[in-house]
């Protein structure tokens, strides 16, 4: 009797570590693009995440190591994040990250390689998302915008929606990402609104230059839906 419970322990043991080694969780990196400004000694950074496992997973920071021709160490960036931080990402669902850096070691020298990588929070919360319409508008040589449109389908007045946008070249290159924080409006049941967040003209003059056009604008709202 003894030993057919053990058996059945080291079959249920077995069957367990079988699962899972079957079991994928994981952050892929599917698009990102560093863009330096040579004339301010500055650089953007830009990352689409996607959980391509089939686990929810948080999303935790990031870390950027900017390297020169000669591979000395020209930035390192150890906190990058999302907005919202800590985001937890079911199978499929994806998230951006972007960050701005000026360095004074960027006036001597150039980025001519860079390496990124991202953490996984265990921590890490659920936000809710809402359905969203995005769109970029160029008004004017230092009027750029993207305008996001999207209505509150819940029962409650939510506020501290997190916004985050994202442009694509006609390529499908991610070329920018920006997030917003709207923490003093109230967005009622069935109601509709539009949010603008503008997009730097440094960063329009330097598609100009390079003859980047614009493609697709992306967008996510998230709220927190306690």
């Amino acid at each position: 009797m003894k030993k057919t419970v053990a058996f059945i322990l080291v079959v249920l043991i077995l069957a367990a570590l079988s699962g899972a080694a079957f079991a994928e969780s994981g952050l892929t990196v599917q698009n990102e693009t560093l863009i330096e400004i040579e004339e301010d000694d500055s650089a953007y950074f830009f990352a689409k995440i996607e959980n391509t496992g089939d686990q929810a997973v948080g999303i935790g920071t990031g870390k950027l190591v900017g390297f020169s021709e000669d591979d000395d160490i020209l930035i390192t960036e150890e906190y990058l994040s999302t907005l919202p931080s800590d985001l937890l990402l079911e199978p499929g669902e994806y998230a951006y990250l972007s960050e701005y850096v000026w360095e004074s070691e960027l006036e001597d020298a150039d980025i001519a390689e860079y390496r990124f990588s991202v953490k996984e929070d265990p921590n890490a919360d659920r936000f809710e998302s809402i359905p969203c319409e995005a769109r970029y508008e160029d008004e004017g040589k230092y009027d750029h915008y993207i305008y996001v449109t999207f209505k509150n389908e819940t029962e409650e007045v939510l506020f501290d929606t997190y916004i985050t946008v994202a442009m694509y070249d006609t390529d499908g290159n991610l070329i920018y990402v920006d997030g917003s924080l709207e923490d003093d409006i109230g967005v009622h049941p069935d109601s509709t609104v539009t949010i603008r967040l503008y997009v730097d003209s440094e960063l329009t003059d330097y598609y100009s230059s390079q003859g980047i056009e614009i493609g697709e604008v992306d967008a996510i709202v998230y709220y927190t839906g306690e």
